[in-house]
């Protein structure tokens, strides 16, 4: 989730410095967040499409089962109840607005 907002608060900094007609420096502060960016989604794509599966091919449905059972507790404890759905949609709608 973290990942989802840091890539979308520097998406909307490069947009916004590109509205706002930039300055000195603009261009290597722009591929700066670029290439984090490229390094942030790549990241996120092995977790998904990698780590992931091998995790749920290598634990046993018990195991599974008692992680869910900790990030839930930890949502309803730390987050809060529904938190995680709200955020999912808050990115949406910023996306909507900044990354037209």
């Amino acid at each position: 989730m973290f990942s989802s907002f840091l890539s979308l608060y520097l998406r909307i900094q490069v947009n916004g410095s590109v509205a706002a007609g930039g300055g000195p420096g603009l261009f290597k502060k722009q591929q700066i967040i670029l290439d984090h960016l490229v390094l942030l989604d790549q990241h996120i794509d092995k977790e998904n499409n990698v780590l992931l599966p091998l995790a749920e091919k290598q634990l046993s449905e018990a195991k599974l089962a008692e992680l869910l059972k900790g990030f839930e507790m930890i949502e309803a404890e730390k987050i809060g109840a529904g938190k995680h759905e709200e955020f999912h949609k808050m990115i949406d709608h910023l996306e909507s607005i900044y990354l037209k």
